[in-house]
Parts: C-alpha cells; structure tokens; sequence
C-alpha cells in the first residue's frame, strides 16, 4: 500500500465500523471510497485480516462470512465462485487468515462454528475446502478460535499457536 502501514478494523461498538491505518508512529482514521457500489464491511468483531502482496491489498475475512479486499482507498467485496462445489467457508467469529506464498493465496483456519477445524484456500476467485491429512499421525488441530497464526516462508507452513475449543 503506501509504505509500512499496519491495518486495523472495527473494535467495540463505537469503532465497529471505522477503518484504521497506522504508519509506524501513528494511527489515522480512513474514510473509504466505494467506487465499487459494494458498500463496506459492517462493524464486526474477530475478523481475520491478511497482507495479500501480488494484489496489494489487505484482505479481511468477516464474522458473517464475507471477503473484502483494503486497497488503502476503498473495501471491496469479493464474490467468490464455486467451481469445486464444496462451498464457502460458513461465518464464524476468531478464525484466522494468512497469506501463502507458495499457493498464491489465502488460507483460512478456525472459527467458533461447526466447521473450525476446516481448511480453506482462496485463490482470488474461489474458495476450495482442504482435506486435513494426518501423515505424523499426531491430530491435527481441533475445533479452534481465537487463536493466532502466521505463515512462515522458510518452511512453507502455516503455524497456528493457542485459541480455545468450540
């Protein structure tokens, strides 16, 4: 976007529906555009957000379900396809997203709903489910949200650390 900004969305009630950047010594208050005619994303608590570099934009998975993309000026609201016919991942609260630099896309991870130990990438027009094979035969993690999570390059996985059972 413009520089090394932080992004952040929503809060408590007040601040539910405002967009926020901060630049490394300071927080401003955004106003967005909606060129799109999309609207914006609805105040909402326990999104999950994601740097997406090869677009350059941030990408922000909200509590009802949606996707919409930051281009630091304006939301807008992807509307996915579903070629593979496994659906979308459902709205839940506290999953996580993160940017996958070997897939080109987004991963999505948990949540407080009867799907949050499901495994979904996006590729910039659908969603497909991923299966959760087991080849240490150690678990995987169960029905998780509001726990953290990152990609690590290096390795190429995706780390996910603390959160709570559903």
């Amino acid at each position: 976007m413009r520089g090394a900004f932080v992004f952040a969305f929503g809060g408590g009630p007040s601040t539910a529906s405002q967009t926020w950047e901060f630049n490394g010594t300071s927080w401003a208050l955004m106003t967005p555009t909606d060129p799109e005619g999309d609207g914006n994303p609805t105040g909402q608590s326990f999104g999950a957000m994601a740097w997406w570099p090869g677009k350059n934009v941030v990408a922000y998975f909200a509590n009802d379900g949606a996707l919409w993309e930051w281009n630091g000026v304006s939301w807008k609201k992807d509307v996915p396809t579903d070629p593979e016919s496994d659906g979308n991942p459902v709205a839940s609260v506290g999953g996580s997203l993160v940017f996958d630099v070997e897939q080109n896309g987004l991963i999505k991870f948990g949540g407080n709903s009867s799907d949050s130990n499901e495994v979904w990438f996006f590729n910039g027009t659908s969603w497909a489910k991923r299966s959760n094979p087991d080849p240490e035969n150690d678990g995987n993690p169960g029905l998780l949200y509001g726990h953290a999570s990152v990609y690590e390059s290096f390795r190429k996985v995706t780390l996910v650390i603390g959160g709570q059972g559903v």
